[in-house]
């Protein structure tokens, strides 16, 4: 029977009654490894340098982990023979560094130590992919837009998102939203920072404004059960719609230059749109003609607003102060108006300034689960 992978000096082990081989990949073998749609991007070869540089003086670099779809393989003289198709889980960069280094000289000696997990299946390797720690001798932590991309099968807010960024041509941000490591020529946004976004929009009907991705995910998915899945989309694209109309996203060429997708932005005109009920009728984001206009005329290029856009920490109260008193400003009446049903002074409520662990919004959704820590896949 034909191998996939061929390891070297290998050996069996077993770990909570599953079988582990540790061995060195033959360097023959480096193209039969696969790469599925759990990982990162592959990294620049220019951002691998340290790591071809070692192995080109005869160094070897740390063990990688690989996912075996399947149990065959067969031994002979120590060397082990994998019949099934074989993913990197773990050490992607490591490995691309290798088979680069093989590509320029094929003759060069490149030892890779590999630990082989049989009878994986791609929902196990994300699991493990993401349980990974790194942090070290160079490896570089996972994005959690990378980890939000791999929760979509178990989360709708996510999912959702994701079919919004790729398939809703009335979606201002479809294609412009990063899930990847890092951001691509066209994208304008990560997907933490919409992800995060939407939480303050919504946060007058549930959770939603916690810095961790796991607990921002769970808080979010409450959420959306109250709201609605339709209603949750047509908010989106009326928020994001606003912005566009306002000050333009469609036609962005230079991101660090465009203060209205800076996170300080977006999520201080989603907590002032959420505070206020002028803007919803029931759960649903209905935004005024006059206030589309009215917000077109905020000096958001002016240095001070640029300025308190990259203040950093939660919403900032004075950017928040100076949007309300805009919208409000030459309005005898409409003025805008808080839920409380007194009118709007432009001063936050204290609620609306606190970044959570998730346990935010109505008592009702009180998050009961352990909070998971940010992971960092050593890659």
């Amino acid at each position: 029977m034909a191998y996939q992978v061929k390891v070297q000096n290998g050996a069996l082990d077993e770990h909570n009654n599953n079988i582990i081989l540790r061995g060195v990949i033959d360097s023959d073998s480096f193209g039969a490894i696969q790469v599925d749609w759990y990982q990162r991007e592959q990294r620049a070869i220019s951002k691998l340098k340290g790591m071809i540089a070692a192995l080109k003086a005869g160094k070897q670099l740390p063990d990688i982990e690989i996912g075996v779809r399947g149990g065959g393989y067969t031994e002979r003289s120590g060397n082990f023979f994998i019949h099934h198709s074989c993913y990197v889980v773990d050490g992607l960069q490591r490995l691309t560094a290798c088979i680069r280094v093989i590509t320029e000289n094929p003759q060069a000696v490149v030892r890779l130590g590999a630990m082989f997990h049989f009878n994986t299946t791609a929902n196990w390797e994300r699991d493990r992919f993401e349980a990974t720690n790194g942090g070290d001798g160079g490896r570089i932590a996972v994005s959690p837009n990378v980890l939000l991309r791999n929760s979509a099968d178990s989360s709708q807010t996510v999912a959702t998102l994701m079919k919004m960024c790729v398939n809703d041509k009335e979606f201002v941000l479809r294609g412009k939203v990063s899930w990847g490591q890092n951001k691509g020529r066209t994208e304008l946004l990560s997907a933490l920072t919409v992800l995060k976004t939407i939480g303050h929009l919504h946060s007058h009907f549930g959770p939603g404004k916690s810095n961790r991705y796991a607990e921002l995910m769970r808080a979010c998915d409450k959420t959306i059960m109250v709201v609605g899945v339709t209603t949750w989309r047509a908010n989106l694209r009326e928020f994001f719609g606003l912005v566009d109309q306002a000050f333009g996203i469609s036609q962005i060429r230079y991101v660090d230059l465009a203060p209205q997708i800076k996170f300080g932005f977006l999520r201080t005109l989603a907590q002032v749109l959420a505070d206020h009920s002028t803007f919803w009728i029931d759960s649903k984001l209905v935004i005024d003609r006059r206030d589309y206009e009215k917000l077109r005329g905020f000096k958001i290029a002016d240095p001070g607003i640029v300025a308190l856009i990259g203040s950093g920490g939660g919403v900032n109260p004075m950017l928040y102060r100076e949007l309300v008193n805009h919208m409000n400003s030459g309005r005898r009446t409409n003025k805008l108006v808080k839920w409380s049903g007194e009118a709007a002074d432009g001063i936050m409520p204290l609620e609306s300034s606190r970044e959570t662990d998730g346990n935010e919004g109505r008592p009702d959704f009180v998050d009961t689960a352990s909070p998971a820590e940010s992971v960092a896949a050593a890659n």
